[in-house]
């Protein structure tokens, strides 16, 4: 009886994934599929499930060759000084820091994290930015011209979430 119990047990723990290391733990990293994919990666891995790569100091104006390289939707990333700076997620199948992906609502913002900045522009849109130290704690207000390191922004569109950009200061 004993080992029956043993193998139940180990049986609901596998299948519940209880010790999966495929969660988003920190706020510069993502979750596509079962990869976790992080600001800190090449630019390679993000370019392989179809995220698009920009350049800081390259205009996307209509006369150059980026036209029609870009939906406003894409998921894409910024690249400066050779390394990730910002990513911006569309999809609604990524997962970013605490479970919150495009297409949620931004109540989830709201009880997710206490020192979110919002930002409205009218009735149906606003901002949200949430700042972090180098461990990833939250900061308040008063810390953050001195210790951010990171920040997540969701801008929302009639209280669902639209695009998330994560960005390394």
């Amino acid at each position: 009886m004993k080992k029956f119990l043993i193998l139940l047990i180990t049986g609901i723990l596998i299948f519940s994934g209880c010790g999966n290391q495929n969660t988003v733990s920190n706020p510069y990293e993502i979750k596509v599929d079962s990869e976790i994919l992080s600001i800190y990666d090449d630019k390679t891995k993000f370019e392989e499930i179809g995220f698009k790569t920009f350049y800081s100091g390259v205009s996307l104006s209509d006369d150059n060759d980026f036209v029609g390289f870009v939906n406003y939707n894409d998921n894409r990333i910024l690249i400066d000084e050779n390394e990730i700076s910002i990513i911006t997620i569309y999809d609604e199948s990524i997962i970013t820091y605490k479970s919150i992906s495009p297409g949620d609502d931004s109540s989830k913002i709201e009880s997710t994290f206490e020192h979110n900045n919002r930002f409205e522009y009218d009735d149906t849109k606003c901002s949200y930015s949430i700042f972090f130290d180098k461990n990833g704690k939250e900061l308040k207000d008063e810390e953050i011209e001195e210790a951010k390191v990171y920040s997540i922004s969701y801008d929302v569109y009639n209280s669902k979430i639209e695009c998330i950009t994560i960005c390394i200061d």
